[in-house]
């Protein structure tokens, strides 16, 4: 009953904090404590909390030296659960995050100084798990990636600053696997190569190709070394650009989408 009892007053409290204006003094429980915090002179507010029976229960609300909000976020029994805020001095909101038992857990979401979004997803500890989005700051969608338990998984699509598609890709596991294509600013396709695993996929004709390249890279090693010890043996000087001609090898596009959400 003594248990119950205290539960009831603590989500009482709880729901009165979620009302209660700033600077605003109302009845509270016997039990419940409002602690305020100031800065050095003692006039302005720095903090606001609720206790009841020692633990924080209820809003807690930090400000600046300027009056305006800082951040806001709720406590039970100590432990941050709900939404959690913050705002720059200008009242812009930076940040949203939700929490469940003191643990970042739920949607995310991160903003410029002019508040507009900068970044959103879904956060379990530090684990980024979904779709993760973020954005230029006039709010056209930069990055568009899939995560499972911190590693690309899905789609993972890259735009440039008009909206245009930059580069698309699809990941299992971290790596490639599947189509993935570069496009120029104006739309046109650049390079479309399709993975397994990580691994590029070629067509006979590029296996061909690369096979060429790869004779002709050995004969121009081979003869590079030859003349180099003739050049050794007798003083024969060799022209830098004798030797220099390279060929254009097929090689993955590499996509690196790890950065989001960082």
């Amino acid at each position: 009953m003594k248990r119950n009892k205290l539960n009831t007053v603590v989500y009482v409290v709880l729901i009165i904090s979620l009302l209660l204006p700033t600077y605003i003094r109302i009845a509270l429980p016997a039990n419940a404590e409002v602690v305020k915090e100031y800065y050095f002179g003692g006039k302005k507010i720095k903090a606001v909390r609720i206790f009841v029976n020692g633990k924080k229960n209820g809003v807690i609300k930090k400000y600046y030296r300027n009056g305006s909000i800082k951040s806001e976020s709720y406590a039970v029994n100590d432990r941050l659960n709900g939404i959690g805020t913050k705002y720059s001095p200008e009242g812009y909101l930076i940040s949203s995050v939700t929490f469940v038992d003191n643990i970042l857990n739920g949607p995310y979401k991160l903003y410029y100084n002019n508040g507009n979004l900068k970044e959103e997803g879904v956060l379990r500890g530090k684990i980024r798990d979904g779709l993760f989005k973020t954005y230029y700051k006039n709010e056209i969608l930069q990055y568009a990636v899939n995560f499972r338990s911190d590693i690309l998984n899905g789609s993972a699509v890259a735009y440039y600053p008009d909206g245009m598609i930059q580069k698309k890709a699809t990941f299992k596991d971290g790596v490639l696997h599947g189509l993935a294509q570069e496009y120029a600013t104006n739309g046109k396709l650049i390079s479309s190569r399709n993975y397994e695993n990580g691994q590029p996929i070629y067509t006979q004709q590029e296996l061909a190709l690369m096979q060429i390249e790869a004779i002709q890279d050995a004969a121009r090693t081979q003869a590079l070394t030859g003349a180099l010890l003739l050049q050794q043996n007798t003083g024969t000087q060799i022209k830098p650009h004798s030797y220099s001609g390279t060929v254009q090898k097929i090689t993955p596009n590499l996509y690196n989408f790890n950065a989001i959400g960082r």
